[in-house]
């Protein structure tokens, strides 16, 4: 499934924070595809932690004046390629999107 444009619903460890779980027992997870971004995530030695710039029903997020407005924690580098990542559930063997 990585890296690329798939996102994975996996079992979260009961430690996780609700802010980060958004109260469920599961968490979703995904390894970005570009090589750029994958530079950036070993140069910060960290995970990132972030919701989807892009809103329920609207197009994906591809250039900094789409995203939408609030506090954003990362600058858009370059323009972004691609769709909407896939959803997979691989406990249930079902796809979400």
């Amino acid at each position: 499934y990585w890296p690329g444009a798939y996102t994975l619903i996996l079992p979260a460890k009961p430690e996780l924070p609700d802010l980060i779980t958004g109260n469920r027992d599961t968490i979703a997870v995904r390894m970005p595809e570009p090589i750029y971004m994958k530079e950036d995530l070993r140069a910060w030695s960290k995970g990132l932690v972030s919701s989807s710039l892009n809103e329920s029903g609207e197009e994906p997020v591809r250039d900094a004046e789409d995203i939408p407005h609030g506090p954003v924690a990362l600058e858009m580098s370059r323009p972004l390629r691609g769709g909407s990542s896939k959803i997979y559930d691989p406990e249930k063997n079902v796809w979400i999107r």
